[in-house]
């Protein structure tokens, strides 16, 4: 550690799935009643811990290399620079209009109207039926194939809205809104109501695309 005087001896233990970290630290913690024993680099996240082993950065020019068992990146970037160029990202923004039989929107209500807008484009989908819909938004956002995904309530509401409808109409293995051939969207954490400076909030867990950026504005600080 940073503070002590002397070296120490240390176990260092690496782990085949990221994912469980946390609660293997947590079990280390608890056998040393939280004083015995002291842990480091345990509470970066997995994606996070990968780019600093590996010297990357976000949106970092690099070049990569297919070997016999791994990849080899060759950064191009430095991430001592301030004013790095940063590629032409796409960004679409997804809007999704439903026909509320009653006062509130529920699972229940079908997809009246699905509105798709990037650049100049705005691609509005609204006649045939809601299957016809959902397979016609899958079509546009491969044909426009942005980089981010722009919702209002996405995490909390719009995508599990929609996948709820595609199972509904049994197009849930053909909804998929990623770039990567992976039909489903991943649902990342949990969530969970807090309460800060005097305030209620609540942080729905976020739902993650596989080979693109989903960004809910209503629950980011971007």
């Amino acid at each position: 550690m940073l503070t002590d005087n002397e070296k120490s001896r240390v176990l260092e233990i690496t782990l085949k799935d990221s994912r469980k970290i946390s609660t293997f630290t947590r079990q280390i913690l608890r056998q040393g009643d939280c004083l015995k024993y002291k842990v480091h680099n345990c509470d970066l996240h997995g994606d996070r811990s990968y780019l600093f082993s590996h010297d990357l950065f976000p949106l970092a020019k690099v070049e990569v290399e297919t070997e016999d068992s791994h990849l080899k990146y060759t950064l191009k970037n430095s991430v001592r620079h301030v004013h790095y160029p940063v590629p032409p990202l796409r960004v679409s923004k997804l809007d999704v209009e439903i026909a509320k039989e009653g006062k509130l929107t529920s699972f229940r209500d079908p997809i009246k109207e699905v509105v798709v807008t990037q650049a100049d484009r705005k691609i509005v989908l609204s006649s045939g039926t809601e299957k016809q819909k959902l397979l016609q938004l899958v079509s546009v956002v491969r044909e426009l194939d942005p980089d981010i995904i722009l919702t209002s309530g996405g995490d909390s509401y719009l995508f599990p809205y929609l996948i709820h409808r595609a199972t509904l109409n049994n197009v849930i293995d053909e909804f998929s809104l990623n770039r990567d051939n992976i039909s489903s969207i991943s649902k990342v954490g949990r969530s969970r109501t807090f309460f800060s400076y005097g305030r209620t909030f609540y942080k729905a867990a976020t739902m993650r695309l596989y080979g693109r950026v989903h960004v809910d504005r209503n629950n980011t600080f971007f």
